[in-house]
Formats: structure tokens, sequence, C-alpha cells
């Protein structure tokens, strides 16, 4: 199953470079991800990218370290963004829209989200998205908060008491 899992991953790299070959890694490598685990269903029993996630809900969604040092919680709050993408703004074909819209990054995910009719722009699902991470509670805000398709375990590192916080 790994290595149907690593070819849908490839096979979706192969698709985006054609559509749009100088998108950001962020946004390629969360494609990626949604084609092998979300898509095809491959390695879903056993999201190493979501536990690692979870385990550091810091990661930057868009900043990527270079080369090697990403990490695979990197590639796991890609494959959420993704996820979420689907599940509250077009189902697959948000997705499709991306890999065949020429801006790249947050550009690009404003131009889908036009495209597809909704006013809201990356900085409102951006927002919903981390609060969905957090929540995973798709029983209020007419299911905003969360994801449909999984349950997300995210590790709080700190807890605030007062307010306002430095």
């Amino acid at each position: 199953e790994m290595s149907k899992e690593i070819l849908a991953h490839e096979l979706q790299h192969m698709i985006h470079w054609d559509r749009d070959p100088d998108e950001v890694l962020w946004v390629n490598e969360g494609c990626s991800d949604y084609a092998a685990l979300f898509l095809c269903g491959y390695g879903k029993q056993d999201p190493q990218h979501v536990k690692a996630f979870e385990d550091a809900p810091q990661t930057s969604l868009v900043y990527w370290p270079v080369g090697m040092r990403s990490s695979l919680a990197n590639y796991g709050a890609a494959y959420l963004w993704m996820v979420y993408l689907h599940e509250h703004y077009g189902d697959v074909s948000a997705i499709s829209s991306l890999i065949a819209q020429p801006l790249n990054g947050i550009s690009g995910i404003n131009a889908v989200l036009s495209s597809l009719g909704y006013s809201q722009r990356f900085d409102d699902v951006f927002s919903d998205w981390k609060i969905a991470n957090l929540l995973d509670d798709t029983d209020f805000a007419s299911g905003r908060y969360g994801y449909k398709n999984l349950g997300l375990k995210i590790k709080l590192h700190e807890k605030s008491s007062s307010f306002p916080m430095t």
C-alpha cells in the first residue's frame, strides 16, 4: 500500500507541474498528500503527517524550511489545509481549480475562492482553519470549525489563564 501512496503523491506532482509548474511548495505538497491520502485513501488509517502536526500545531502552513529540513508536520499542515478547502469550499473542484490556477500560493487560493463564488479570502479561511484545527467540532457555526472526515487531537503546548497575554 505504501508504494501506491507514493505513486499517487508523485503523480499529483506531475499533474501539477504540467498545469502550474511554479506553484509554491506548501500548496503542491498539500495537493499531493490530499491526492494520496484523502482521495485515494492510501495511508488514511495511519496518517503520520497529521499525527506530526497534532504534536506540533505551531507549525507554519506557508513557511517550509528549505530542503530536507521540512518536517512531517509541514506536510500535515498542508494536507489539513487541502482537506479543509475540500470540505468547506467546493470539494474536489476547489482542489482541481487550485492545481490549474496559474497564480501561486495565497494569490492562487484567493483566485480559486473568487472563481467558485465565495466572498471569503485566504485570511478568512486561514482563521477558520486554525480554529477548526483546535476545536474540530462541526456541531456549531454551520460546521466551519471542524472536519467531517477527520478527527484531530491537537496537543496544546501553552495554556493561558490571564488576559491580555503578552
